[in-house]
């Protein structure tokens, strides 16, 4: 398919770290705040004149170009996309190994949109699903962001060979997404602020991936 590079970026922020419950396993903290800031500061250039005194008026000229979905489920995920028209979606949340017999696949955990404190394992596909979603104001089409950038372990880690599948980056491209960024390995928390700061300060002034 052809992709227009966007000119005005709109980024979505999915954050995800159910803390568990007594019966179900949680995961860890995560650094949102960091994620935040540095998304904050490479959307700077394209955030309008706003008065220092208003804060209403900062958040609104800001909320043009960056929005936070904290502790966010596949559903809230599904829903933004459908009503908002994002050129980037920035995932931060822990990527999580699955076993099934022989196979071994990797899933990203955000939270249960009936309990948000338990995980729910999400799929490439499923993921896919809730970012490739029909918009009514797009005439029924379906969204697509340009870039997704998955800052989790183990995101584009196909696992073994032993089923059918493949990992969560490439499912994503398969929905056809054109640019998708994962992890084939661990990451870190300042490795993960890192790749924010340098990734997207060159990706929203055009610079080749």
């Amino acid at each position: 398919e052809s992709m227009h590079w966007p000119l005005r970026p709109r980024i979505l922020f999915v954050a995800a770290a159910p803390p568990g419950t007594p019966e179900h396993r949680g995961v860890g903290a995560i650094p949102l705040e960091s994620h935040l800031l540095a998304l904050r500061r490479a959307v700077a250039p394209w955030v309008r004149h706003f008065d220092e005194g208003d804060d209403a008026g900062r958040a609104r000229r800001v909320g043009e170009h960056l929005t936070l979905l904290p502790g966010a489920s596949i559903e809230a995920i599904e829903r933004e996309c459908s009503s908002g028209n994002y050129t980037h979606v920035h995932i931060l949340a822990h990527g999580v190994e699955v076993v099934e017999g022989f196979d071994r696949r990797f899933y990203l955990a955000l939270h249960d949109a009936r309990e948000p404190e338990k995980a729910d394992y999400i799929s490439g596909p499923r993921l896919a699903t809730a970012l490739r979603v029909a918009q009514a104001d797009n005439g029924g089409g379906l969204s697509r962001p340009t870039v997704v950038t998955l800052a989790s372990c183990d995101s584009g880690n196909v696992g073994t060979v032993a089923g059918a599948g493949s990992s969560i980056a490439h499912a994503l491209h398969e929905a056809g997404i054109p640019v998708v960024v994962a992890g084939q390995f661990p990451l870190s928390f300042e490795g993960s602020v890192r790749l924010v700061e340098i990734l997207y300060e060159g990706l929203l002034w055009g610079a080749d991936p």
